[in-house]
């Protein structure tokens, strides 16, 4: 499925983790604990496959040779690792409650990279992709999540994405990073999604 389209199948239809600091009541929790996680497994799966996509358009955009600045390569690698752990976390929860986890070698990159010549470019994508990360998380919290698990998880990560977003609106110039006081006004007059 086209990024766009998945991403507004999700977030605009009523719905669109947790960091190694996870809380420990989360981690202990069970589906025998918190029945409502089976209403919740697509909505953690789609996570995770969007994290997996996240993962693969880093490495491309890494590996593509267009960073040249070398704050804005250590800054993408910590990103990346951001987005690995956000797998795991979720790849822990679907496994702790019975389901498959998503394998990150199957994942496609964003589109968007295909079309990058130069740094600005790969930033470019980077702010959509993070901007959609954290829409997809706000989204699911507000909308649809139904157990503490996943609301847990996806409250953690929730805050990385959005930094991720207002890191790289910062680096492209794009003033002021954070435009108001609400989540839901941070992509004022930015063409996104």
């Amino acid at each position: 499925m086209e990024r766009r389209n998945f991403m507004k199948s999700l977030a605009y239809t009523g719905g669109l983790v947790g960091t190694a600091g996870l809380l420990t009541s989360c981690k202990s929790s069970t589906a025998a604990t918190d029945e409502s996680f089976e209403q919740d497994e697509s909505l953690v799966r789609a996570g995770a496959e969007f994290e997996a996509m996240g993962m693969k358009t880093y490495e491309v955009a890494y590996n593509s040779g267009l960073l040249t600045d070398q704050a804005i390569i250590d800054t993408a690698v910590a990103f990346l690792q951001d987005h690995t752990d956000h797998l795991t976390e979720l790849n822990t929860l679907l496994q702790s409650n019975g389901f498959d986890t998503v394998d990150p070698t199957n994942a496609d990159p964003d589109p968007g990279v295909g079309g990058v010549s130069n740094q600005t470019d790969v930033l470019e994508v980077a702010l959509n992709v993070e901007f959609l990360a954290a829409t997809f998380y706000f989204s699911g919290i507000v909308n649809q999540i139904k157990s503490e698990q996943a609301r847990r998880v996806f409250a953690n990560i929730l805050p990385v994405e959005t930094a991720h977003f207002v890191t790289y609106k910062n680096v492209l110039g794009l003033s002021p990073a954070i435009d108001g006081s609400m989540f839901e006004n941070l992509s004022s007059g930015l063409d996104l999604i």
